[in-house]
């Protein structure tokens, strides 16, 4: 086919009614007993549906099914669409082809304001051009807060060796530096796994783990980390 627009999808939670209008829009102009290919891939169960008009049992799963698995694929002689979008991996997306270029680019069109409606995990991606300057920004803000955790006990024990003040200061520094780097790797792997790169909501919510972990994670940082750094930071500019 002539024409080809693809559609990469990032930082997006996807909910049930996200899925069902996507399936909809995707399938809208293909007549009901065309053949297509839509796999529903569930934490236990794969759907296959091979006609538009066994797409009407799309909703049902989506309630009842944790989805971690969306494949739809279409072609015929002058349009196709290619929809992949999984749970956590990094490369999701939407291919539309075809051989009218008006029809590609509304179709495309049409699917990218719907994406944009979706809920983001990071609204730092609107500001930074890249998932790898996010990480950046991130890495800096967790070391940060770990050694303002870590120097002080660092430096109380150096105390103990007698060193001179700036070999006390550097090594404190140090210390704090290179514990921070490590439990960084270790804190961002977590992130990682709390907010994926595409996350799917379907299903009952007791079955949306990240969701869950993420509300402990929020009362943890409430509750604990937040005063301790406040308690710190305080700490060190009164005493």
């Amino acid at each position: 086919m002539k024409f080809r627009r693809t559609l990469p999808i990032v930082y997006r939670i996807v909910t049930k009614e996200d899925l069902e209008k996507l399936i909809a829009t995707a399938l809208e102009d293909i007549p009901p007993e065309e053949k297509i290919i839509l796999s529903i891939e569930g934490d236990k169960k794969t759907y296959e549906i091979n006609t538009v008009s066994e797409a009407l049992e799309v909703p049902e799963i989506l309630e009842n099914e944790r989805v971690i698995g969306i494949k739809l694929t279409y072609y015929s002689t002058d349009r196709g669409i290619d929809i992949r979008l999984y749970h956590k991996k990094d490369y999701n997306y939407i291919d539309i082809r075809g051989t009218e270029k008006k029809w590609v680019d509304a179709k495309c069109k049409e699917f990218e304001d719907m994406v944009n409606t979706w809920k983001s995990h990071n609204k730092l991606v609107y500001i930074f051009s890249t998932p790898n300057a996010v990480l950046a920004v991130y890495s800096v803000l967790i070391i940060v807060s770990l050694m303002l955790l870590i120097y002080p006990l660092a430096y109380k024990l150096l105390l103990l060796l007698k060193l001179s003040q700036r070999a006390q200061v550097g090594v404190g520094t140090t210390i704090a530096w290179v514990i921070a780097m490590i439990l960084n790797f270790y804190i961002f792997h977590i992130m990682e796994e709390l907010f994926p790169v595409v996350e799917i909501q379907t299903g009952p919510d007791h079955l949306q783990h990240e969701k869950y972990k993420r509300r402990k994670l929020g009362v943890l940082f409430a509750i604990v980390i937040i005063p301790t750094i406040l308690n710190i930071l305080l700490y060190m500019i009164f005493k």
